[in-house]
């Protein structure tokens, strides 16, 4: 990247957004060229900051912090600036960039770097020095909340300049609301709750389609078809009563393909809307179905009292996306820094969680948090750490989602074209944090 120079007028318009909120002339111009230079000059404020000097020790004020953590992480800007090389055209336009011209495309930039400074004063700023930025995260009952809470309690949020605030949904349809509405920036949900509710085939309809996609991946759904004793057999549930979240949205596309495939048609067995993954396992427990889809480590749970385990899902369905972390493209348009604190926090707090010294407090805080799991704690954290059940990579794969764009079309509204797994998702932030 060194050598090329990006256009003036980009220079110039960055350089003039920037003075108007508040950062002098020379400190704009001092990141522009630090971003056109490729530096990563300050390595050794990290180094400083890790040796516990304190952070006013290091920078002299706020500008000063902001300046040189912006000019030390500069791959995100450089990455956007790329399309507006002047040997590049304005080919290879990033997804988030597709139909702006180019005047709309550098106020993006701008309120993005504007963002970026702003988390970076908080990253750099004493506790309480700063205001953090508030955001609502939604997300269903279950372990794979599991590093939301190592994140929340060990400050790793906070050490991305964000006060998270986790509320837990009764169903798939109080998530999509509160996702469309704004009540909740980001959802863990499921990969087909995006795509059910992007083609307008959700539970209920929320008034036109949702402009929903998703940006990071947390785990391959850890399904297992779990059913009472009697039932052995998958063709054994045949005229039968099995459980679901939603009827036409989730994991129920998944458990009528895995029905299909042992020769089980829609007609052959009765569905009923229980809810969430907990509340599955409460009507298995009490018998109130004869089998349902329960994630780990709710299937372990299962076992436990006397539940049989008929297929996983994995070894019907191959790769298959499952939860992943979504949100609107409205609101991630106008708060790009913001999602990628998150993915930063959330990446962190699963390193922690993966690092063995860590297991015994990882175990307690999981017990803590869902009760209900103290007799599996163990074998919770084999499934989901040591064998790597959260997607420890955070990558969204095509593949996984194209299974998932699949099940709806053969099992979603009929006439509808399914579009593509890149209709759902967007690389760009995963390969502005991690690349």
């Amino acid at each position: 990247m060194q050598g090329d120079e990006y256009p003036a007028q980009a220079v110039a318009a960055l350089t003039s957004t920037l003075s108007q909120n508040g950062l002098s002339k020379h400190v704009s111009e001092a990141v522009v060229q630090a971003l056109n230079r490729g530096d990563l000059m300050p390595s050794d404020i990290i180094q400083l900051k890790r040796a516990g000097i304190p952070r006013r020790g290091i920078h002299q004020d706020h500008t000063s912090a902001a300046v040189l953590t912006a000019a030390a992480e500069p791959c995100y800007l450089q990455f956007k600036f790329e399309p507006f090389r002047v040997d590049g055209g304005q080919k290879n336009l990033p997804a988030s960039f597709e139909g702006l011209d180019f005047c709309l495309a550098l106020q993006s930039i701008a309120r993005t770097f504007l963002q970026e400074v702003e988390m970076a004063v908080a990253r750099f700023s004493e506790p309480g020095d700063v205001q953090a930025i508030s955001l609502s995260v939604i997300a269903f009952p279950g372990a794979s909340n599991w590093p939301l809470w190592v994140g929340q309690q060990k400050g790793f949020f906070a050490g991305q300049g964000l006060k998270i605030s986790l509320s837990i949904t009764p169903n798939s349809v109080h998530m999509a609301r509160e996702l469309y509405t704004g009540g909740a920036h980001v959802a863990l949900t499921s990969m087909d709750n995006v795509v059910a509710y992007g083609r307008g085939e959700g539970e209920v309809s929320l008034g036109e389609p949702a402009d929903f996609f998703a940006v990071m991946s947390v785990d391959d759904g850890l399904l297992s078809l779990m059913a009472q004793p009697e039932h052995d057999a998958v063709s054994c549930l045949r005229r039968q009563t099995l459980a679901v979240d939603a009827l036409t949205t989730g994991y129920a596309l998944v458990l009528k393909e895995i029905l299909a495939r042992h020769g089980l048609a829609e007609s052959d067995v009765h569905y009923v809307s229980v809810g969430t993954g907990a509340e599955r396992y409460a009507a298995l427990k009490e018998g109130r179905c004869a089998a349902t889809l329960l994630n780990a480590p709710l299937c372990l749970a299962a076992e436990s009292v006397g539940k049989i385990r008929l297929v996983r899902a994995s070894t019907v369905m191959g790769p298959y996306q499952g939860v992943v972390a979504a949100a609107r493209r409205r609101w991630a348009s106008d708060n790009t820094a913001v999602i990628h604190g998150f993915m930063r926090g959330y990446d962190a707090s699963l390193r922690w969680l993966c690092d063995p010294a860590n297991a015994d407090e990882a175990r307690s805080l999981l017990v803590e948090r869902l009760p209900s799991l103290r007799s599996v704690a163990d074998g919770a954290y084999r499934v989901l750490i040591t064998e790597r059940g959260l997607d420890r990579t955070l990558r969204l794969r095509p593949q996984a989602v194209d299974a998932v764009v699949r099940l709806r079309e053969r099992y979603g509204a009929r006439g509808q074209k399914p579009g593509l797994a890149e209709d759902y998702i967007d690389d760009d932030y995963w390969r502005a944090v991690f690349c």
